[in-house]
C-alpha cells in the first residue's frame, strides 16, 4: 500500500511539474516522506528542505555575492582582488587586508588588530611580561 501511494506522489509532483507555487501548498502526511526518494521525516520542514535538493531551487540567496544555498559551486570573491573562497566570513576577512581596518582593540596599550586571533596573541604577550 505504501509504496504504491509513494508512486501516486512521485507521479503527482514529478521533477517536470514541481514549482515554487505548489512546492508551499504541498501538504505531506502525518509521517512526512519525499515524493523523488526513499527519504522521511516526522518533521514537515526537514523534507521540505530536502526536495530543494531534487528540485534545485535555491530561495535562500547570499546577500553577498547574490548566489543560492547548494550553489553550483561558484566562491564568494573579493571586490578588490582575485582572491575567492567558499565562505563569507573568509573573503569579509580578507577584505580587512584591503581597507585597513582594525576592529579588534587591546583594552591595555590600545593597539589594534584586524582578527581576533591577533589580539588573543597580543594580550597573552601581556600577560607574560606582567610575570616577569
Amino acid at each position: 500500500m505504501f509504496h504504491l501511494w509513494k508512486k501516486i506522489q512521485a507521479q503527482k509532483y514529478s521533477e517536470k511539474t514541481f514549482d515554487a507555487k505548489n512546492f508551499k501548498e504541498l501538504k505531506l502526511p502525518a509521517y512526512h516522506h519525499c515524493p523523488f526518494c526513499d527519504y522521511s521525516s516526522r518533521i514537515v520542514s526537514n523534507v521540505r528542505q530536502h526536495i530543494l535538493t531534487h528540485t534545485g531551487e535555491r530561495p535562500y540567496i547570499c546577500t553577498h555575492c547574490e548566489l543560492g544555498k547548494w550553489g553550483t559551486g561558484k566562491r564568494h570573491k573579493c571586490p578588490f582582488c582575485d582572491y575567492i573562497s567558499k565562505y563569507t566570513t573568509s573573503v569579509r576577512r580578507h577584505i580587512l587586508t584591503h581597507t585597513g581596518e582594525r576592529p579588534y582593540k587591546c583594552s591595555l596599550c590600545r593597539k589594534s588588530f584586524n582578527d581576533k586571533c591577533s589580539l588573543k596573541r597580543h594580550m597573552k604577550r601581556h600577560s607574560s611580561a606582567e610575570i616577569k
